[in-house]
């Protein structure tokens, strides 16, 4: 009997031991899920990192549109200053053309004073003698003889 209570005790420490392996391949089998879980947590913080750096790169095209923009600014505002450079040329032009017509003015007064003082001048010389003319009333000669002769 001895014996067999050794055999039972044994495989009963069989059986202990078969359930202490399986409980062992168990924890094995969590450990390794664990395993899986943290992997699975640092996949998840590396897709949150990836999305981080998604948002910066949206970020950065904005802010390349705004310089896009600016850029597009800064060419409006060189050809606003130079429609403002034309607009003086042609400002300096207009005046030139002003002056233009001052010295026309000027000129024409100026032939206006030549003939006023033309004029002056034939007026302020000693009037020519003229020659006695026969159909002239006062001037003829025969009107002067009339004159002279007493009647």
């Amino acid at each position: 009997m001895f014996t067999l209570a050794v055999a039972a005790g044994l495989a009963a420490l069989a059986a202990v031991a078969a359930g202490l392996a399986a409980l062992a391949a168990r924890a094995a089998a969590l450990a390794a899920l664990a395993a899986v879980t943290a992997g699975l947590t640092a996949l998840a913080a590396l897709a949150a990192a990836l999305a981080a750096l998604a948002a910066i790169v949206a970020g950065l095209a904005a802010l390349a549109a705004v310089a896009a923009g600016l850029a597009a600014l800064a060419a409006l505002a060189a050809a606003l200053d130079a429609l403002a450079a034309l607009a003086a040329v042609a400002a300096g032009l207009a005046a030139l053309a002003a002056l233009a017509a001052l010295a026309a003015a000027l000129a024409a007064l100026t032939a206006v004073a030549a003939g006023l003082a033309a004029l002056a001048a034939v007026r302020a010389a000693p009037p020519t003698p003229r020659k006695p003319t026969l159909t002239g009333p006062t001037t003829s000669r025969c009107a002067t003889l009339r004159r002279r002769t007493p009647t």
